[in-house]
This record gives C-alpha cells, structure tokens and sequence, in this order.
C-alpha cells in the first residue's frame, strides 16, 4: 500500500491465485481508494459543514486491469515494498495516474504469424484512476450537489453486510491501462 504524496488516496495492491491443469498463477491488479470527504477535512471544519449539509460522500473504489508483474518486480520489490515505497512512488505528480511493470507471455503462433513457440515479454503500463467523490443523501435534503449523485462515474454501492465495521463503498470503472514501452522498473520522477 502506499498513500498518495497528499494523503488523500491510498493506493493498493490486490493478489488472487489463479489455478491452471499444471500450477497456480498468482495474478495483481492496482487499486485505489478515495476515502470519504469527510476523512480528509480536519474535525471542527467538518462539524460547521456537516450542520448544514444534507449530503455525506462514501469511499470509492477503482481497480486496474489484473496482470502478472515483471521478474524484477516480483524479485526485488514485492520482498521489500514497505521499504521501497518510500522512496520510490507509483504515483504520478496529479496523483491520478500508476506506472508499473508488468510480463506479458505472448503466443508465437498467434500475434506473429508463426507456428508454435512464443515469447516473453516485459512493459511498462500507466493505468488511470479518477480521483472520485460520490455523494449520498444524509437527511432528506433536496437533491445532490451539482444535480447527480455520481458525479458522472457509473457505480454500484457495496456493503460487506457480514461485517457491522465495514464501510460502504462504491466501485469506479477504469479505463484500460496504456503501454509506454518495455522494460522491468519504473517509478515516478519527483515534482
């Protein structure tokens, strides 16, 4: 995990282990977390807004495209992230968008023209996460600022109903995530 040089947005990495006929393939995929907008003001601030405000924002969550990671990724970085990510950043400056390395296993047969074989190959992706505020009504009011609850981003509320402390949150959609070239490490100059 690693929170965004604001603070404002956590930055996750989620694992899952996908089993094939001959071994387990583990899988990763970056996601990030808005926190509601009443975590990011200080206390006093947010009880004045909240006396006459009739709306309260929820968490929102975006998730990446899953992926396997580069070797050098995996092998040099994943043993030590806590370490690594502080001082290095997936964060780009706006704090919107990741850059990471990933492996890609291409069929030769395929892509290519060929018969058989295939190839390995290692790229660097940027995916895209919005910053994202969704609103929902607190008491009554009438209705939401600026006319929509979503602010234009098309979510489903979700609600872990087996766990009293568990926050409601929404999933944001992403766009696929863009290639700048190859290679196995990468991070973020500093502003």
């Amino acid at each position: 995990m690693q929170w965004s040089a604001s603070g404002r947005r956590l930055l996750i990495l989620l694992v899952t282990h996908v089993a094939t006929v001959s071994h387990i393939v583990p899988k990763y995929a970056w996601a990030v977390w808005d926190p509601p907008g009443e975590w990011l003001v200080d206390s006093q601030s947010q009880e004045n807004e909240n006396e006459n405000n009739a709306f309260a924002t929820i968490g929102a969550v975006s998730i990446g495209r899953w992926h396997t990671p580069s070797t050098a990724f995996v092998n040099d970085c994943l043993s030590i992230f806590e370490q690594y990510t502080q001082a290095n950043t997936m964060w780009n400056p706006t704090e919107t968008k990741v850059a990471y390395p990933v492996r890609r296993e291409i069929a030769g047969g395929h892509e290519n023209g060929g018969a058989g074989g295939g190839f390995v190959t290692e790229e660097i992706e940027i995916q895209w996460f919005p910053e994202t505020r969704v609103w929902r009504e607190t008491t009554g009011g009438e209705g939401f600022p600026n006319g929509d609850p979503h602010e234009g981003a098309p979510t489903t509320t979700q609600q872990q109903t087996d766990d009293p402390r568990a926050l409601a949150f929404v999933e944001v959609p992403t766009e696929p995530p863009i290639v700048v070239c190859e290679g196995s490490f990468c991070a973020w100059s500093p502003r």
